[in-house]
């Protein structure tokens, strides 16, 4: 069925691909500071797997087919 898509927990293999992804979305967002404005957070995003380490945290992923399409982080407890 076309359009239909998955939503699950990253595994360690996408993480990269993931991080690449957000930072493409994230530098091209008008408006929105880039990488030399703001390296701390791009770096962040790049590692973005680091955060699926971190206790009540969960990266979650779309995935379709074997095509990755976007990404959150979910943050159970927000001390986190």
């Amino acid at each position: 069925m076309e359009g239909t898509f998955n939503i699950r927990e990253a595994r360690p293999d996408e993480f990269d691909r993931l991080g690449g992804l957000m930072v493409a979305v994230y530098s091209h967002l008008e408006g929105f500071p880039g990488p030399e404005k703001q390296p701390q957070y791009y770096a962040m995003l790049t590692h973005i797997g680091r955060m699926a380490e971190r206790p009540a945290t969960q990266l979650l992923v779309a995935v379709e087919g074997g095509g990755l399409l976007g990404g959150v982080v979910y943050f159970s407890d927000m001390a986190q």
